[in-house]
C-alpha cells in the first residue's frame, strides 16, 4: 500500500495492509472483475479495464487496473485513479448535449 492507494482509497495505510483488491471492488462490479480473473489472457499480456473501487466513506474511486498474468494463478495488477479523465469526459459529454 503506497501513498498514492492511501490517498486514493482515503484510508490509512494500516487498514490497506494484506488485504485485497477485491475487498474494495465496487460490488456491482464484483461478478465483472471475477470474469476477468478466470478469462485473463495468456502470461505476459497485459489486460487493461476500469473499475470502482469503494473508499472508506462509500464513495467510489474510478480506477483503470492493468493486470499481467504469470505461471500459474499469480497476477500483478496496478490501479491507476482516473478521476480527472472521467471528470473531462463527463464535462465533454455534457457541453456536446447542449449543442
Amino acid at each position: 500500500a503506497n501513498p498514492a492507494a492511501c490517498a486514493l482509497l482515503r484510508r490509512p495505510k494500516e487498514s490497506l495492509l494484506g488485504r485485497k483488491i477485491l475487498e474494495f471492488v465496487a460490488p456491482e462490479q464484483m461478478a465483472r472483475f471475477n470474469e476477468s480473473l478466470v478469462f485473463m489472457p495468456e502470461p505476459g499480456i497485459v489486460s487493461v479495464a476500469e473499475y470502482s473501487l469503494r473508499r472508506e466513506d462509500g464513495t467510489l474511486a474510478p480506477v483503470e487496473i492493468s493486470s499481467k498474468r504469470y505461471l500459474g494463478n499469480r497476477w500483478l495488477g496496478i490501479a491507476r485513479d482516473i478521476s480527472s479523465r472521467k471528470a473531462i469526459e463527463k464535462a465533454l459529454a455534457d457541453s456536446e448535449r447542449k449543442f
